[in-house]
C-alpha cells in the first residue's frame, strides 16, 4: 500500500513535471517567435525624409524586438516623415525617431547647415522619366555652346547631389527638382540655366564616388563612334548645297548659257 502511495506520487510528480516542461517550451517559443519588421536597408541620416526604397523587413526575435518597432502592415503611414537619429543598415524603424510632421515647420528645418536648397525646372525625359524621388543623387549634366569653337559641348556641372523634393508628380507632367547644395554650386547652377541645356542623371543609392570626366563635343563623339569628323562641318551638308554644284571644278569649266 505504501508503496502504491509513492508511485502515485511519482506520477503526479512526473506528469507535473512534464506539464511544467510544456508550458515553457510554449513560452519561449513565443518569446523567441521571429516578428516582421520594418528596417532600414541602407545608412538614413538624421534628418533624411523616409522613403520606400530606403526600407525593407526583417524577421526579428521577439524578445530582441523593441517595443515601438514597426510592422510592415504600417510602411505607408511612415514614408515622408523625417528620421530624428542616424540609422545603420538593419537597424529598426521605431515610431519614437520618426519626426512628426506638426514639428517640423518647413523644408528649411530639413536643410544641412551649410547647404541651401535651390529649385530648377526638369522635364520629363530629362528627369528619367519622372522616376526621380525625394532624397534620391543625381548628377547635372550641362550642354552649352562653345565660345571659341560655336559647337555644343556637354560636361557634368555637379555630382551626387540631394534631391529634396521633386515638383514631378506624374509620367505625363513636367515639373522642378529642388537639390541641396553649398552657396558656390548654388551660383554655378544658377548661371548655368541660364546659359545651356541641364540633364538630371540618377545615381545608385551606395554609389558616392566622384568621377573626373572630360567634357564632350562633336570631335569627341566621332572617335567614340570610330568615325573621323570632317575639317569643315559645313562639308557634310555638301551634296545636298545647291551651291556647291555651281562652285565645283567641273562647274566652272562649263561654258556658260
Amino acid at each position: 500500500m505504501i508503496y502504491l502511495l509513492k508511485s502515485k506520487k511519482e506520477l503526479m510528480m512526473i506528469g507535473l513535471a512534464a506539464i511544467c516542461g510544456l508550458c515553457a517550451i510554449v513560452l519561449v517559443g513565443q518569446y523567441i517567435e521571429p516578428v516582421p519588421t520594418i528596417v532600414a536597408n541602407q545608412t538614413i541620416k538624421a534628418g533624411t525624409v523616409v522613403h520606400e526604397s530606403m526600407l525593407t523587413t526583417d524577421k526579428i526575435a521577439k524578445a530582441f524586438r523593441y517595443e515601438k518597432a514597426i510592422s510592415p502592415d504600417y510602411m505607408h503611414k511612415i514614408i515622408g516623415f523625417p528620421i530624428s537619429v542616424t540609422l545603420q543598415a538593419g537597424d529598426p524603424i521605431l515610431w519614437s525617431t520618426l519626426i512628426q510632421k506638426n514639428k517640423v515647420k518647413g523644408m528649411a528645418d530639413l536643410i544641412e547647415k551649410g547647404k541651401r536648397a535651390i529649385s530648377i525646372p526638369f522635364d520629363t525625359i530629362n528627369s528619367v522619366s519622372g522616376n526621380i524621388n525625394v532624397n534620391d543623387k543625381i548628377d547635372i549634366l550641362f550642354t552649352y555652346k562653345d565660345r571659341k569653337t560655336g559647337g555644343k559641348v556637354t560636361c557634368t556641372l555637379l555630382q551626387n547631389k540631394q534631391v529634396l523634393s521633386t515638383g514631378i508628380r506624374n509620367k505625363s507632367a513636367n515639373g522642378a527638382l529642388t537639390l541641396s547644395l553649398d552657396p558656390n554650386e548654388t551660383e554655378m547652377l544658377i548661371f548655368a540655366q541660364h546659359r545651356g541645356y541641364m540633364t538630371a542623371s540618377l545615381r545608385n543609392p551606395e554609389d558616392a564616388d566622384i568621377i573626373k570626366a572630360p567634357p564632350v563635343n562633336f570631335d569627341h563623339l566621332m572617335k567614340f563612334l570610330g568615325t573621323l569628323p570632317p575639317k569643315d562641318p559645313d562639308s557634310i551638308l555638301l551634296d545636298e548645297n545647291p551651291r556647291s554644284i555651281n562652285n565645283s571644278p567641273q562647274s566652272k569649266n562649263k561654258p556658260g548659257r
